[in-house]
Parts: structure tokens; sequence; C-alpha cells
């Protein structure tokens, strides 16, 4: 419902009060009957350091108002609570499925007959822990072990709402999706940053790997990239610039490898999670079958061997972010044989 509350002149003490058609926040709490329907209707004191207060209390919301003409105080909106949806999501389970192929993950036989016995992420992660609690497990099962659980807390982190664009967001995310999926000798790396620098040998590379950023620099870099991004003016670009300015940017932070292990998998959660934010309307199943191009093309765009004649090339990136933000239908660009 629509609540005015009238405004007389006197209640106006400050030096500079709201103007007609400004707008403030006011805190209200709610008591039996609306406190009397707010001390009926009269306000009996208003503190316009963007709050309203009365002293009985049962619970609070926060009240946007438009200051309109006649000095009354029109109610515009209130926060809504957006309740978390535990049901899964079977093309979420696809998309981190496959996400898991960056690093030639699989899941387990048993993963999905657990998923056809289960309606929420919840019960899936229950049977899915029950089944390898008190095994002793070969590396193969480990590795399976791994995909099923990051799989779940993938998709399930895919439906969250919120979203805050910092590196810190970084850190969570790592820290939500391999929670129960690392050995113990990897635990304490989850949701940190390296304290170690580290190598990979990529077959697209033929064994190379590509030089990642020094271990204590990880939070300066990552600061520098994403205050860059900031200062992007997406509104005035076309929607190919756009594509090309977020892929360079993935690319960035990509190559900084902060955490010791799950990098690729945590930052294209990111990716997905920041387009979304950010107003666009992406095509998520390019992880679902192109997981491995992503990182290869992730690989290509960050690997350069000047005494052998290889340069860095970011096409295939271009290639992938295209078909990932403009249109599902592009091919990607094949990799030179």
């Amino acid at each position: 419902m629509d609540i005015e509350i009238l405004i007389t002149k006197d209640i106006w003490k400050e030096a500079n009060p709201p103007q007609i058609d400004s707008f403030i926040y006011a805190k209200i709490y709610f008591a039996e009957e609306i406190l009397d329907w707010i001390y009926n209707k009269k306000v009996k004191s208003l503190n316009w350091s963007n709050r309203m207060s009365y002293k009985r209390s049962i619970s609070v919301c926060m009240v946007r108002y438009k200051i309109i003409k006649g000095l009354k105080m029109k109610y515009i909106a209130q926060y809504t609570q957006i309740d978390e949806n535990d049901n899964i999501n079977l093309n979420n389970i696809e998309i981190a499925v496959g996400l898991g192929l960056v690093d030639n993950l699989k899941p387990s036989q048993y993963f999905y007959k657990a998923l056809d016995e289960s309606q929420t992420y919840k019960e899936l992660y229950c049977k899915i822990k029950n089944y390898y609690d008190g095994k002793s497990l070969s590396q193969g099962e480990k590795a399976q072990k791994e995909c099923d659980i990051v799989s779940i807390n993938i998709a399930k982190y895919l439906e969250k709402n919120g979203f805050k664009f910092s590196p810190m967001t970084l850190k969570l995310i790592h820290k939500n999706i391999f929670t129960g999926a690392f050995e113990q000798t990897l635990e304490k790396y989850i949701g940190v940053f390296r304290d170690v620098n580290i190598t990979k040998d990529e077959d697209i590379l033929g064994g190379r790997s590509v030089i990642y950023a020094d271990y204590d620099e990880i939070n300066e870099l990552l600061e520098y990239d994403f205050e860059l991004e900031r200062k992007k003016d997406y509104a005035n670009m076309n929607i190919e610039s756009q594509a090309v300015n977020v892929a360079k940017f993935i690319s960035g932070i990509w190559q900084i490898h902060p955490f010791r292990e799950g990098n690729t998998r945590t930052i294209a959660v990111f990716a997905i999670k920041y387009l979304q934010n950010k107003g666009f309307d992406i095509n998520n199943n390019v992880f679902k079958e192109y997981s491995k191009y992503f990182r290869d093309a992730l690989v290509k765009a960050n690997y350069e061997n000047m005494r052998e004649g290889i340069k860095s090339d970011f096409t295939y990136l271009e290639s992938f972010f295209n078909k990932f933000i403009l249109n599902k239908e592009i091919r990607l660009k094949p990799f030179d044989s």
C-alpha cells in the first residue's frame, strides 16, 4: 500500500531540508499495529541523516520516500527479500560439469545416479559426501570426487543473485566452489591467494608453461587490473568492443593466476557473474562444450617466446567471447594443428 505522511512546515528544522522531488530513506520500525499507524499518521520526530526511528520495534525495513508537492512524503519502494533457491538447475549442472574439462576432470558414474535421485543441491551434496566418506581413494577417484563436489558447488553458486566487483569476490568464489573438494594438502589454499610461484605444462604449448605473476605481487596486480576495468565506459562502446574489452580483462586476471589450484574455473564463474551484473545477455552454455577451448585460448593469449618466434595470440579468446557474448551460433576459430 502507499503510505503518505503529512509533513508540516514546522518539522523542517534543518538548514537545508529536502527539496521537492528529492528522495530520502527512512528506517521504519513495525510493531503490533504499525506503531498506531505511524503515530496516527503524524511524524513525531524526524532526523534527516537518512533515518527516522521509533523506540518500540519488532522488525525493520528501509523505505524509500519521495518529497512531493504539499510537503508530503510519498512511499516509493521497500527492499524485497530474495529467497535462495536450492532446487537443482540441470542446465547449471551441465555448465559446471563442462568447466571441469578445463583440467580434464569428469564426474563419477555415481554422480549421475545421485543427480537422478535428488531434488535439491543439499540432497545431492549429502549423497556425494556420504559416497566418498571413509573410502581409500585412488588418484582417479580423487579427481572424480573433486569434479563431483565442485560441479555441485558451481551450479549452486550460479544461482546466487549478489555480486561485488572486487578481487575479494575471486577469493569468495574460490572458497565457495572448492570447499570440500581438495585433498588435505591443498585445503589451506582454498579461498586464499597463493604464497608460492607455480608453473603448469600446457598441451597446447607442447608442454611449455605460461609465466604467471609472482606470488608477492598478486594483490597489487589484481587491484591495478580491476581499477582499469572500472574506468572503462562500456555504455559508449558497440557490442563488439564490449566483448573484446571484457575478454582482455578476464585474460589479464587469469594470467596473474592468483590461486594455487582452480584458477580457470574460478575466473570462468567470475566472468559469468560479472557479465550478468553488467546486464549482458550471455550464452553460459558455451562452457558446457567449450571449456577446454576457453582455457587453451587463455593460454595462447598469454604465452610468447621471442627466441622461438612465438607471439601471443588473442584471436582465439576473442572468438570465444564473441560466442559467449554476441552470438551463440558463431563458430569458434579452430586452433592451428
